[in-house]
């Protein structure tokens, strides 16, 4: 029998290993992160022949089983660990009859896949004074990462075909190879936690969320099928196959996505929140049914609402990506996007960054938020206060002013001679405050007394601000308040609750 084991060049892609030696799948490498109670881990690989037996040994755990037939041909094995609270390490060896393979320096803690487009691969060349953060990585041992390599597929695959880096502890010589924004939001939660944190990456710049999502994810949302994207990575489902796929096996804690910005010139911008939404309930479903129940079937899913771009007014493209980004409700969790979480980013702009202003280098704030949200949605654990910033409760129209309850600055208002046309055919005028408590902001009316007040937003801008500088912060944590819209017609001293 051929036994191996593979060694990784971290300067360029390995092709892994033929499929009918005997080992571990694809993902699984000396100083990787396996996820920890109350999740069983879950170990796979390769053998001969069916029916061949293999043994997994760690610490006080044995599991014996025989190899069957993959899903797609080949002969596999798969092993579910009984649940670690220990961080380790450990060593876990799989033996058949005459080899075995040894995983050496394995942690258990919690696995997180991090994917989207660019602004999930760039690395610390694209921060902003990165070197005290490179410094400071020495002090996070237990933080350990791999990166999967850019591969394209028609159908679903089980396992990746190559590996860009391999599972690595992270230092400041290695870190440097690594999604920036990914690093600081390990670093944020094995800090907090003080556990273990694996690090997937699986995120291609250029990429539109069709080509992360499964067919069943595209048909919900695209009927008359997807729009094609330009180039080969941009196809329906072919990063899906590829690159998420082969992980659905790996038991993990939840996931981070940092995607959108080629929905903002669309005419089919509107479709982002039900693309979003079905491709995260599709992952869901297959990693719950992958590792057999194993991985959450809600489990938490984090993103980053888009940045600024250029420096202008617009108010179409980007600012209505970022409310599709919410399905619409302007904030998350919502109703239609359960266990999903936010972090907004809309005044954090980098006009003059060298990777293009819709890069910004302000990761570590971004970052932050993403960190803040995912311990109280992921964790349950609140004791770091808001992951949210500021947002309207309700709405009322008197004769001359406007009151919206907690916001404390201009508000746009669309008035309309007629309460049936909204804001379609009406025009957007700014409303200056003239008063305000603790929890409200009093706003003059520009509308005459006979014309309808139709809508309130704030912040519906390409890009609303300078940096960190936009209208409304909670006073707790100083996070933004997202963007928001509401079209709907207020009668005079009625308030409009949201």
């Amino acid at each position: 029998m051929t036994c191996k084991w593979h060694n990784v060049d971290q300067n360029k892609p390995c092709k892994l290993r033929r499929k009918t030696d005997f080992g571990y799948a694809s993902y699984y490498g000396d100083h990787m992160v396996l996820q920890r109670a109350p999740t069983d881990a879950v170990l796979w690989g390769y053998a001969q022949e069916i029916g061949d037996e293999v043994t997994i040994e760690m610490d006080t755990q044995t599991i014996v089983m025989n190899a069957f037939e993959g899903p797609n041909g080949g002969v596999i094995w798969e092993a579910h660990l009984e649940a670690v609270d220990e961080d380790g390490p450990f060593t876990i060896t799989a033996s058949s009859s005459d080899c075995s393979v040894s995983l050496n320096d394995v942690l258990f803690g919690d696995v997180w896949i991090c994917s989207g487009q660019s602004n999930m691969v760039h690395r610390f060349d694209n921060v902003d004074d990165p070197e005290p953060d490179l410094e400071d990585s020495v002090n996070y041992p237990n933080v350990c990462a791999m990166a999967a390599a850019t591969v394209l597929s028609e159908t679903p695959v089980e396992d990746l075909d190559s590996i860009m880096i391999p599972w690595t502890l992270l230092s400041q010589k290695t870190i440097s190879e690594f999604s920036s924004v990914f690093w600081f939001y390990g670093r944020n939660l094995n800090r907090k936690l003080n556990r273990p944190i694996g690090l997937v990456q699986a995120a291609l710049s250029g990429t539109r969320i069709e080509a992360w999502s499964s067919p069943e994810a595209l048909e919900n949302c695209f009927p008359d099928g997807p729009s094609e994207g330009s180039g080969a990575s941009n196809g329906p489902s072919v990063l899906w196959n590829a690159m998420i796929h082969p992980l659905l096996r790996m038991a993990i804690k939840g996931a981070i996505w940092y995607q959108g910005k080629f929905y903002n010139n669309t005419g089919n911008n509107w479709a982002y929140g039900c693309a979003l939404t079905e491709m995260v309930k599709e992952w869901r479903k297959n990693w719950f049914e992958k590792t057999n129940g194993q991985v959450n079937e809600r489990f938490p899913f984090g993103q980053v609402q888009l940045a600024p771009n250029e420096d202008n007014d617009a108010d179409t493209g980007f600012p209505d990506v970022r409310w599709h980004q919410t399905y619409e409700y302007g904030f998350t969790p919502n109703a239609l996007m359960e266990n999903i979480f936010t972090a907004v980013a809309l005044d954090l702009p980098d006009f003059d960054s060298p990777n293009g202003s819709i890069h910004p280098r302000y990761k570590r704030q971004i970052s932050e938020r993403l960190y803040l949200a995912a311990l109280e949605v992921a964790y349950g654990d609140s004791s770091e206060g808001r992951f949210q910033g500021p947002y309207p409760a309700s709405v009322i129209r008197g004769d001359d002013e406007i009151e919206v309850t907690i916001f404390d600055y201009d508000h746009p208002v669309c008035c309309a001679v007629d309460e049936s046309t909204f804001c379609g055919s009406g025009e957007w005028d700014t409303a200056t405050v003239v008063g305000s408590t603790d929890v409200t902001v009093t706003l003059s009316n520009p509308c005459s007394i006979d014309d309808d007040v139709t809508g309130v937003r704030y912040a519906w801008r390409e890009s609303p601000c300078a940096l960190e500088l936009c209208a409304v912060y909670s006073e707790e944590n100083s996070l933004p308040a997202p963007p928001f819209v509401l079209n709907q017609h207020f009668s005079r001293n009625t308030p409009v609750k949201i």
